[in-house]
């Protein structure tokens, strides 16, 4: 018996932690220009896998049937909201509330619809036919349908009063991409206005050129010369001890290196452990009006390492594409997964708690 005591309080445990972490909060504000469309929800500065976000219904959704059903508590035993994924909480004020879940890739604010609610449905669970139906209007949700135990009522007397967006623009701190914002040791979500945008690094070795209106993440690649292992250089060459040109990655537009020097230059990629990879480069030469040769070495990528010098080749590099410098694929829906495996594993546990008391 007290092993199935021990079993139940575990239990609660976990449904109590899993009940509290829903989310943080979002704001929203309005998006678009002149006449709003949309809300804006901005999540954060910086991307972070592991923060959750939620956007809160207004507790006016689940009114307009209090007074029929005599102004239950707002959770899954008397309510049950289609339309919409998300879970009854609490928030840190004490508030029970309706949490729509919102997804956390990260992406750009730039003005695209990245969440729609067409069709939002409130129903009462312990009485039949007793639901308020909301639909999308100019931007908003409005009230529909009011049924109140398979009785239609008239929804202008209903005193719905939410002030609530249908469509939602969501992503991470987003600038616009000019002289003034963009900084090439800041990383960070830029979008570009209608004549695109160019600029050059101090050291004038690399050129970002990215269309108009578009958004992109701009990188900073992670490379450390000063792991770069004593085993891994030959004789006779000297050990590249700090960058010589930086790396960068962006999801938009491109990036053109252009590095002054002659055939007897090694460059090599270098990732945050040391190791050395291909820097992409390739050397060439060019003449000026007057016949005058220059050599440089060239590339043009969306995605570069930061990339060390030397005086000799370095044998047995690897030829790989750089490593991840910090954007993320969309969504996989792993974490979902992960949470319904738990969800089940705690009605798991709580079935066997009942058989055992049971016994």
């Amino acid at each position: 018996m007290k092993k199935v005591l021990a079993l139940v309080l575990a239990v609660i445990m976990v449904c109590t932690m899993a009940f509290a972490a829903a989310g943080n909060a979002v704001t929203v504000v309005p998006g678009g220009s002149g006449s709003n469309t949309y809300g804006t929800v901005e999540l954060a500065d910086k991307y972070d896998a592991n923060n959750k976000y939620v956007l809160e219904l207004d507790d006016a959704f689940f009114k307009v049937l209090d007074t029929y059903l005599n102004n239950p508590t707002r959770d899954a035993k008397n309510f049950k909201v289609e339309g919409v994924a998300g879970t009854f909480n609490v928030t840190t004020g004490g508030t029970k509330v309706y949490s729509i879940n919102v997804d956390n890739t990260d992406r750009a604010l730039d003005g695209k619809i990245d969440l729609t609610i067409s069709t939002l449905r409130i129903s009462s669970v312990k009485k039949t036919n007793t639901y308020a139906e909301y639909v999308a209007k100019d931007g908003k949700l409005v009230l529909n349908k009011l049924v109140l135990g398979g009785v239609s009522k008239d929804v202008t007397t209903a005193s719905f009063t939410a002030d609530f967006w249908a469509a939602y623009d969501i992503g991470y701190k987003t600038l616009a991409a000019n002289d003034t914002n963009f900084n090439w040791g800041t990383e960070g979500w830029f979008v570009t206005g209608s004549n695109g945008f160019e600029a050059t690094d101090v050291t004038k070795q690399v050129t970002l050129k990215v269309p108009a209106k578009t958004a992109f993440k701009f990188t900073l690649a992670d490379g450390d010369a000063s792991k770069i292992s004593d085993s891994a250089i030959p004789n006779g060459v000297t050990k590249p001890t700090t960058i010589a040109v930086n790396g960068y990655k962006i999801t938009a537009g491109t990036l053109t290196y252009k590095v002054a020097g002659d055939t007897n230059d090694y460059f090599y990629g270098v990732d945050k452990n040391g190791k050395l990879y291909v820097s992409g480069l390739t050397f060439g030469v060019v003449k000026d009006v007057n016949g005058n040769e220059s050599g440089y070495w060239t590339m043009t990528t969306a995605d570069a390492r930061d990339i060390v010098k030397t005086n000799g080749a370095i044998p047995g590099v690897t030829a790989t594409t750089p490593a991840d410098n910090g954007t993320t694929n969309p969504g996989t829906g792993a974490n979902d997964v992960v949470g319904v495996a738990a969800a089940l594993a705690v009605v798991a546990l709580v079935s066997g708690a009942a058989i055992s008391l049971k016994k």
